[in-house]
C-alpha cells in the first residue's frame, strides 16, 4: 500500500517565515548562553574538599605483581565448568 503525502500543503504553512529567518540568531543566542553557563560555574562545588581515606587508587610503590599462576588460571566464564578453577583443569 502506497501512502502519498498531500500536495496541497505548502512549506510556508508549516513554518512561519519569521521563525525561519531568525533561526540562526536564535541558535547563536542559545550557544552563547550555554557557553556562559558552562564557564560561569565550577565543575565541582565543594565547600571543603573531603579528606582522602587510605591509599589513593592506582599503582603504589609497595605494590607487588600478581602471581603468574593467578593471571593464567583465572576465568570468569562458566561454559567449561561452574567453578572458577574448573576451566584450568
Amino acid at each position: 500500500m502506497l501512502i502519498g503525502r498531500p500536495l496541497d500543503i505548502r512549506s510556508s504553512e508549516i513554518t512561519a517565515e519569521s521563525a525561519y529567518v531568525n533561526r540562526r540568531q536564535w541558535l547563536a543566542t542559545a550557544a552563547g548562553a550555554a557557553a556562559l553557563a558552562a564557564v560561569g560555574r565550577p565543575a565541582f562545588a565543594f565547600a571543603d574538599d573531603p579528606a582522602p581515606v587510605g591509599k589513593p587508587f592506582g599503582l603504589q610503590a609497595d605494590d607487588k605483581p600478581t602471581p603468574w599462576a593467578d593471571v593464567t588460571s583465572y576465568n570468569n566464564f562458566y561454559e567449561f565448568g561452574t567453578g572458577k578453577d574448573e576451566p584450568v583443569q
